[in-house]
């Protein structure tokens, strides 16, 4: 392009100075914002950006918790309650040449209230024995013996085979009334292994 006339060369070079057919206008357009900071509207409008997000996580997390809480204390209320123990009583029992030598039971207490009795048998002895109760009138003395055994037609309970040197334990209930504690195994309960027992 010639230079005008009276106009200098670097001012005729100028493009706002050439004739405004020659003047390219280049439209710039404008990126849109990248998507993670395109907020939801309802978030802007109830807050700063992510305000109800963070309540609705916070809200998850009580409810969860409430949950939780609900079926501890659920379980802990079906949770099985331990038996109750009744009175204890000791028995030990013992022999030192089983059934060639005499035979001994030792109880204390001798007398508990009626209801649940735990009985707690001791073997000092050489053999296995066993603890039967009784519920009788007669002596502890004087069962009648058959076959070296005496009848366990009255018993309520036993606490059975206990080997030597064991302890075992077997919770009842008595009733009040006169009772023979024995071991009923072959010719012990004739040797000595026998003892009163009253529930009052």
């Amino acid at each position: 392009m010639g230079r005008r006339p009276g106009v200098p060369w670097e001012r005729a070079n100028r493009p706002y100075d050439r004739p405004a057919e020659s003047v390219i206008v280049l439209r710039s357009e404008v990126a849109p914002p990248p998507a993670a900071i395109q907020y939801r509207k309802a978030d802007i409008v109830n807050g700063t950006p992510g305000t109800r997000t963070r309540v609705r996580g916070l809200a998850l997390v009580i409810a969860m918790a409430m949950v939780v809480l609900t079926f501890g204390a659920a379980t802990a209320g079906a949770a099985p309650q331990a038996k109750k123990k009744g009175t204890p009583v000791l028995i030990v029992v013992g022999d030192t040449a089983g059934t060639k030598a005499p035979m001994t039971m030792t109880v204390a207490p001798t007398s508990v209230p009626a209801g649940k009795v735990t009985f707690t048998v001791k073997n000092e002895g050489t053999v296995i024995h066993e603890m039967v109760v009784l519920k009788t009138k007669t002596p502890y003395t004087l069962l009648p013996v058959v076959r070296n055994k005496v009848s366990e037609s009255t018993a309520v309970g036993e606490v059975a085979d206990i080997g030597k040197g064991k302890t075992k334990s077997g919770t009842m209930t008595l009733k009040a009334g006169s009772y023979v504690l024995v071991c009923n195994l072959s010719k012990h309960y004739g040797l000595g292994m026998r003892a009163a027992f009253t529930v009052t």
